[in-house]
C-alpha cells in the first residue's frame, strides 16, 4: 500500500459538451472556408467561471492505494 495524491484536471466536461464544442468548431471552420472574410467580423470573448465552492486542497485528496488500484481524479475548479 501507498499514499498518492489524486490527479488533478482543470475541469471536466462530459461527451455532450465536448460534442457541442466539435460541432460549433466544425461550423465556424466551415464558415471560413467558404468566406473568409468572416474572420472580419467574429469576436472572441474570453470565459470567466465563478465557483461557489472551494476546490479540496492538495493534502485533502490523499488516498491509500493498493498497487493494483487505480488513482483517482479530482476536478479542480
Amino acid at each position: 500500500m501507498s499514499i498518492i495524491n489524486a490527479k488533478w484536471y482543470p475541469r471536466e466536461l462530459t461527451d455532450d459538451q465536448k460534442n457541442v464544442r466539435v460541432d460549433y468548431a466544425t461550423v465556424n471552420l466551415r464558415a471560413y472556408n467558404q468566406q473568409p472574410s468572416r474572420l472580419e467580423h467574429t469576436v472572441a470573448i474570453d470565459e470567466t467561471w465563478v465557483n461557489l465552492y472551494r476546490p479540496p486542497e492538495k493534502d485533502q485528496t490523499k488516498v491509500w492505494l493498493a498497487t493494483e488500484e487505480k488513482r483517482p481524479s479530482v476536478v479542480s475548479k
